[in-house]
């Protein structure tokens, strides 16, 4: 029996982030250097607005698969959900 190690690489960041350019900078720096198209990596979103959401699109775009997590704020309580408002 032989046990796989996985890589997480988790793309997270800020709601208000926009900038598409260096995400595809960063994607493509990635990709070329054969960091993210390997079945030993596991590319995780939060599908927040933002920087997670133009992350997953952009993987998305290379065909590479992202698996997607939002957050459920609503099962975390009141208090949590409160948070934005």
């Amino acid at each position: 029996l032989r046990i796989r190690k996985l890589i997480k690489i988790i793309f997270a960041g800020g709601r208000n982030f926009t900038d598409v350019d260096i995400v595809y900078k960063i994607l493509v720096y990635l990709i070329e250097n054969n960091k993210l198209g390997s079945d030993k990596f596991v590319r995780v979103s939060g599908k927040a607005k933002g920087a997670d959401t133009i992350f997953a699109q952009e993987l998305k775009k290379h065909s590479i698969h992202v698996e997607e997590y939002p957050a459920m704020w609503s099962d975390l309580g009141r208090a949590v959900c409160s948070r934005d408002k």
